[in-house]
């Protein structure tokens, strides 16, 4: 028989060895002790979990003997409550939730006992000092016990347990896939929580604050041992006939308190349901329900109204916001109508939102979800499609139909194969109706009453929008012809369909309507070369109307099938580029279409005069080559970013950019004109004390509050920008190559540099804002230009090669073909795609090729410099971030993370031609955004998406996102201060404080083996850069070790007097011996020598000479590093990252060596970093 000695023996050695039942389900442990009274299986789950409860309590209680009583108290009350735990569910959610609540139960007896004390010692009532503020753990797990089960477990799992991705998809029942989006939801939901508690932490440090709360040891082994005893003696006499010792009273009466409390609970729920029902409170518990019940899935729930967007509304964790949110989608609004009533205006955007605003402030007065689509099986397509004659601008994948009915009471938009139907004045949902393909149209009819819609196979159906039903269906008839479709669209009244035909041999074009209730097709309407660009319906259905090259604007009546009239028609010569939008207002008199130049041209039907011409530029003349991908069959012809009021006195559009704007008909002024940019941020840049954003149609000028300062307009707009590293000179480009430098504090001109290149797609400043780099649009050519003075100072690689592959401008999606150029921070090297879609570095002051970096198989879309220049950082469009080491031009590290978690902004997927390039050229905001902080310790990265991913680059995790924009993130930079600013398509910058971004430090609890760190030192001179960095990664395990075993090992380099470096070079025009001599030294001083080597190029040396003193030169800057070299820059870095008193006075020796040597150098520059940074 065993006796409590042995039991608390066995149970001691268990507790430090670990148990064989480790591996048995939660579950399983818990029926075999109620079913069986298995001792041992209450044993394990007090072992697997103590580390867990102990952590919470001791945490949330400062007094120790009250954390040890809560500990116990919380396995006193899963025994008491073994019987009704869900087993299916991991146990350690359940402990938590419980030993929380005790803790505070215990934390709140001890404070009333302390009340009760003072009260009874004194004669008068006692005032309560005031309250200390809030331990950020206790919030964290306040807040943390608040949240949904759905939030709460994931968190549990895998920040406090430490469970792996793999174990928690098992323990919750989910695919391994899906864990870390749930992860994330889970971080953001608990953020919001804790910022409402004024425990402001950004997204980016939850993760590391979850951690660093769980983070403790597991209980001692007498309290684990008190523990079990109590319990089992908690459960009654074991199968053994063993009797345990009893819990103190404390513990009792804690555990009792909580029981007690859970049991009143349900009888309290139990009775309020019983009297609501009894007293038909019908409404009020309907109301309880809401609260607490996750929100119904019927079609008919209504939407609650939602709440208008504030001017500058600041989300969490950001400091500031650069601009408004008035009129403003997350991406390029593609769909604009009023309401019936003129009072409101419904937008669509590519941020995937549906929404209604109050047309005379521009808030959001409320925003309709789509309800999820039924898509299509996925099918083989081909790499690219046909591309002859396709000319026509086609729909891109992000736009989707949206129709608002004639009254403005109901309005519909489609998602894959399903519709979705809103009552617009409360947001409440009809019954959604699904497609046998893809939605590609939507129209109502005149009077309302029915819906039309057409989907990618031709089918059109008539539904009956209130009750979700088809009431109609015209099935496609198939065409005998060869030539290409572009595109389709449905009349209002669901009678005809058009197609557009191109001709693959002439590119001509043509329109044929087809009466559906026949399948009758009309004669063909022949076009000239191109086709339309545009077409509309009139809402009544009976004029169709569209716009070409040549021909102008053409009315065509329907019925009749005849041109009812003609009007603005261009020539062969000069031809009209016509925007997106054209429509046709309601009374059928006046046609409204945007032109290539952001016009806006009201022409009569009747009379074929132009009425009024809104807005527009002047544009200059590009040699840009227009580079256009389209997509198959299927797609939309109708654009509707334009809209006419009821009135006709209004007309909005939105001009292919984000905003929404209005202007007055008759005078063409703008009206209710909101504040900030009109398209997205193609640049941002700041000094630290105010930020400059740049936008296609203006740069302005911002304090660090989001105040406007000053701002200019850019005409015509640009088409590439830059912003100088210290916020004090723009430079832009408007498309005819030249570049023109403006002066941030007066926002004037102050010189122009004639590029002689039409396509220039790139601009970039030298950290030093000396010198300009600019870079054409298919050109892998780099150019350097004095900032100053507006001179050429050289041109880096061969100009006139194409960035793509073989001379040949392909349709390859893939490898670097952005046309961004970057700067090392300290201006020594320049990076910028080359010829073979690599990524190419050169020497900034000799354009010599330092390394290549292969093309990635995804699409690069933006890259950046470590702040010690050391990587190149890659960013794909898939979101992946790879660094590459200069030295070496092999990969270091490569991080793969979860998206931002917002489903309306995933990248987009501009594989297989389903995109348009303009992503990649100019004009645009960029396709993506990366950056490192100053002292290169976290690095941000974002590839359109509108969250930010944070890595941290010492531990080589991602940290969070810091989330804030409703469009993707186009550019960010980082300034003095330690202050981030990102620009987004949604024509916003914001701007987030670094300093509170969380920092984990390496650290290990025994030092090193000496056979360790030899193994690390010979490992940081290795060829392959990851090993090196995880090398590095260890050595900061143990810093005031790692420090010491480097400082005995590294050493400046000698400095040579400059006399003798003299001699050597004038040896290099002596004889054969002397010669060979002076090389050979010469070769080992490398960079030593590189000044004096410079200095004897100057003037005319004799040719001999200075071939040898060209290729000397050429060894210095870019020779390859040799191992030793490799470890030395490894080293420094090592150093530098451990910022330590002792690292930095090794890093100070260092810096004494000889000038100009490398190492002397990177010694010095990471002793400024550490300066700057303190």
């Amino acid at each position: 028989m065993s006796t409590p000695e042995t039991g608390r023996l066995m149970r001691e050695v268990q507790n430090l060895i670990g148990d064989a039942r480790e591996d048995v389900p939660d579950g399983d442990l818990v029926a075999r002790f109620v079913d069986r009274r298995d001792e041992s299986a209450f044993e394990c789950l007090v072992r697997r979990y103590s580390r867990l409860v102990f952590g919470v309590c001791r945490r949330v209680l400062v007094d120790p003997n009250a954390a040890d009583d809560a500990f116990q108290a919380t396995f006193l009350v899963l025994v008491h409550r073994a019987a009704a735990i869900d087993r299916s569910r991991p146990v350690s959610d359940w402990l938590y939730t419980v030993a929380f609540r005790l803790a505070c139960r215990a934390r709140a007896n001890a404070a009333r006992r302390q009340r009760l004390e003072a009260t009874g010692a004194q004669f008068r009532p006692v005032i309560a000092p005031p309250c200390a503020p809030e331990d950020g753990h206790t919030v964290l797990h306040e807040e943390l016990n608040r949240l949904p089960e759905q939030y709460r477990v994931p968190l549990v799992l895998s920040y406090l347990e430490g469970r792996t991705y793999e174990q928690v998809a098992q323990a919750i029942g989910c695919p391994v896939g899906s864990v870390g989006w749930r992860l994330t939801r889970a971080r953001e939901a608990l953020r919001v929580r804790l910022t409402s508690r004024g425990v402001v932490c950004p997204a980016a440090g939850v993760a590391t604050l979850i951690a660093s709360a769980g983070t403790g040891t597991a209980a001692p082994a007498p309290l684990f041992d008190t523990t079990v005893r109590a319990g089992l003696w908690f459960a009654g006499r074991s199968a053994d006939g063993t009797v345990h010792a009893a819990p103190s009273a404390q513990v009792l009466e804690l555990a009792r308190g909580t029981i007690g409390t859970m049991t009143t609970s349900k009888w309290v729920a139990a009775a309020v349901v019983l009297a609501v029902g009894l007293c038909g409170g019908t409404a009020w518990l309907a109301r309880s329900a809401a609260m607490s019940a996750p929100p119904p899935t019927v079609a008919d729930q209504p939407a609650p109204t939602a709440k208008p967007a504030k001017l500058s509304e600041v989300p969490d964790g950001a400091s500031a916001r650069m601009g408004t949110a008035q009129f403003r989608h997350g991406d390029v609004v593609f769909f604009i109508a009023y309401t019936a009533d003129g009072k409101g205006i419904v937008t669509a955007g590519r941020d995937n939102t549906v929404r209604l605003w109050d047309r005379t402030t521009g808030q959001v007065v409320r925003q309709f979800e789509r309800a999820e689509g039924k898509k299509e099986p996925l099918a083989q397509k081909p790499a690219m499609p046909a591309m002859s004659g396709k000319m026509m601008s086609t729909t891109p994948p992000d736009d989707f139909p949206v129709a608002l009915a004639p009254d403005g009471k109901t309005l519909a938009a489609g998602k894959d194969r399903t519709i979705t139907v809103w009552e617009t004045a409360t947001g409440k949902k009809l019954p959604a109706m699904t497609t046998t393909a893809e939605v590609t149209e939507l129209e109502f009819t005149p009077d309302g009453r029915a819906l039309v819609s057409a989907d990618a196979n031709g089918a059109v159906v008539l539904w009956n929008p209130v009750e979700g039903t088809a009431r109609k269906t015209f099935e496609p008839k198939a065409d005998g012809k060869g030539a290409t479709k572009t595109g389709a669209a449905v009349s209002p009244t669901g009678t005809h369909v058009v197609q557009q035909l191109i001709e693959p041999e002439t590119a001509n074009g043509s329109l044929r309507i087809t009466e559906l209730a026949t399948g009758t097709a009309l004669p063909d309407i022949k076009l000239s070369v191109g086709g339309a660009q545009n077409i509309a319906f009139s809402p009544d259905g009976k004029y169709l109307a569209w716009a070409s090259f040549t021909d102008g604007i053409t009315v065509w009546d329907v019925g009749a099938h005849k041109e009812v009239n003609r009007f603005g028609s261009g020539t062969a010569m000069k031809p009209r580029f016509f925007g997106k939008s054209l429509r046709i207002a309601a009374d059928n008199k006046t046609v409204a279409v945007t032109l290539s130049n952001d016009a806006i041209e009201l022409w009569d039907v009747t009379e074929g005069k132009l009425k009024q011409t809104v807005g527009g530029y002047t544009a200059e003349p590009s040699g840009r080559v227009a580079v256009r991908i389209v997509r198959g069959g299927g797609n939309r012809m109708i654009s509707t970013d334009l809209a006419l009021a009821p009135d006709g006195k209004t007309v909005a559009v939105s001009l292919g950019s984000a905003a929404v704007r209005q202007f007055d008909v008759e005078t063409g002024k703008e009206i209710a004109a909101t504040p900030g940019h009109l398209s997205g941020i193609m640049a941002v840049g700041s000094d630290g004390k105010t930020v400059v954003t740049v936008s296609r149609e203006s740069v302005r000028v911002w304090d660090l509050a989001g105040g406007a300062v000053r701002h200019w307009a850019l005409t015509p707009p640009a088409t590439s920008v830059a912003v100088a590293p210290d916020a004090k000179f723009v430079a832009t480009s408007s498309g005819k190559g030249v570049i023109r430098m403006w002066d941030a504090a007066r926002g004037e001109p102050v010189r122009e540099i004639d590029t002689k290149r039409g396509d220039v797609a790139g601009i970039a400043f030298s950290p030093d804002g000396k010198r300009l780099a600019t870079k054409a649009e298919l050109n892998s050519a780099v150019n350097l230009w004095d900032a100053t003075t507006g001179a050429h100072v050289r041109t880096i690689g061969q100009d006139g090669e194409p960035v793509f592959s073989g001379g040949r401008v392909t349709l390859d999606i893939s490898g670097m073909q952005t046309p961004v150029i970057r700067f090392s921070p300290d201006g020594r090297l320049i990076a910028a795609a080359s010829d073979k879609k690599q990524l190419r570095v050169w020497d900034a002051a000799t354009g010599t090729v330092v390394c290549d970096i292969a093309a990635p198989k995804s699409l690069g879309v933006a890259f950046e410099f470590s702040a010690n220049g050391h990587v190149l950082a890659l960013l794909t469009q898939d979101g992946t971030v790879t660094g590459y080491e200069i030295a070496t031009g092999e990969k270091r590290f490569v991080t793969r993370g979860a998206g931002d978690g917002s489903a309306a902004n995933h990248p987009r997927d501009i594989a297989g031609g389903t995109a348009a390039i303009s992503a990649l050229g100019r004009g645009f905001a960029n396709a993506g955004a990366i950056g490192f902080t100053a002292d290169g310790r976290f690095l941000f990265s974002a590839a359109g998406t509108s969250g930010l991913r944070a890595w941290d680059t010492l531990t080589g995790q991602e940290i969070g996102h810091l989330k804030g924009h409703s469009g993707s993130v186009s550019h960010l930079c980082v300034a003095n201060g330690g202050v981030l600013v990102t620009g987004s398509v949604d024509t916003t910058a914001l701007t987030w404080n670094l300093s509170k971004l969380a920092r984990v430090e390496l650290t290990r609890d025994t030092p090193l083996p000496a056979g360790d760190l030899d193994q690390l030192w010979a490992d940081l001179a290795k060829p392959d850069p990851a090993v090196a960095l995880t090398a590095a990664r260890k050595l900061l395990t143990g810093r005031k070790q790692a420090v010491t075993y480097l400082s005995e090992r590294l050493r400046p380099v000698p400095v040579v007097e400059d006399a003798r470096i003299t001699e050597l070079v004038t040896d290099l025009g002596g004889n054969f011996n002397a010669r060979r001599k002076a090389t050979a030294e010469l070769e080992r001083l490398g960079a030593v020598a590189a000044p004096h080597l410079r200095k004897a190029l100057e003037g005319t040396p004799p040719l001999d000479l200075k071939q040898r003193v060209e290729a000397l030169l050429q060894k210095a800057i870019v020779s390859k590093l040799t191992e030793d070299q490799l470890r030395d820059l490894r080293t420094v870095e090592v150093l530098e990252q451990a910022a330590t008193p002792e690292a930095t006075r090794v890093l100070e020796t260092l810096a004494k060596g000889a000038k100009g040597a490398r190492l002397t150098l990177e010694a010095s520059a990471a002793l400024a970093r550490l300066t700057a940074t303190k």
